[in-house]
Parts: structure tokens; sequence; C-alpha cells
């Protein structure tokens, strides 16, 4: 017959340790809190790295804009003008979205 002990419970829990089953007891949480737990600590962690790593982005976006900011309004440009001209929807978007990148990255950057 196995010991038993009190765990918290309305009455004894039982421990299986001579049978090799591992049955301590009752936990007072289960696996399921545990690995809810870590997901919170990594959400956190994410959270809280966001804004170091968007400076560093950041940084190194404001570096080298001078020289991509004109080679992608003039191909945006293009392109649009190409889809406008030959009726091509791709390339209508495909140019609006890199003059709107552009544009979006001029007001972050100088915000």
């Amino acid at each position: 017959m196995p010991a038993l002990v009190m765990a918290g419970l309305p009455g004894p829990a039982p421990i299986h340790i001579a049978d090799s089953n591992l049955d301590l007891g009752s936990m007072p949480f289960s696996g399921r809190y545990i690995v809810l737990a870590l997901v919170i600590i990594a959400v956190v962690s994410v959270v809280l790295w966001i804004p170091v790593i968007s400076d560093h982005i950041n940084a190194g976006l404001s570096r080298t804009s001078r020289i991509w900011a004109p080679i992608m309004i003039l191909s945006g440009t293009a392109l649009l003008v190409l889809g406008l001209t030959i009726h091509f929807g791709a390339l209508q978007i495909t140019g609006g979205v890199l003059i709107g990148l552009v544009a979006l990255a001029f007001f972050i950057d100088n915000y």
C-alpha cells in the first residue's frame, strides 16, 4: 500500500515510488501553466527588444538613404508610367508601392 501525504487537497494523495510510476501527488500547477508562462516571457522579451532592433535598423537605413532614395523614386516612377502606358496592373502597383515606401521612409526618418 502506497504512502499517503497531505497535498493541500480535501483528502490525502498517494505517492507511488516503488512502482516507478513517479506519481508524486497533485501539483499546484500543471504543465500548461508552465508553457503559458514561458510563452508570456518570450512575448514580453520580444516586445522589449523591438525598440532596440528598430533603432539599429533605422540607423542602418538612414546611412544609405541618400544613395537609394533617388534610385527607388526613379525606378518606381518608371514602373508606374510603364504600367499606366501598357495597362498592366502589377507594374502600376509595384511602382506605386516603391514611391510610397520612399515617402513613408522619409516621414519616419524625419518624424
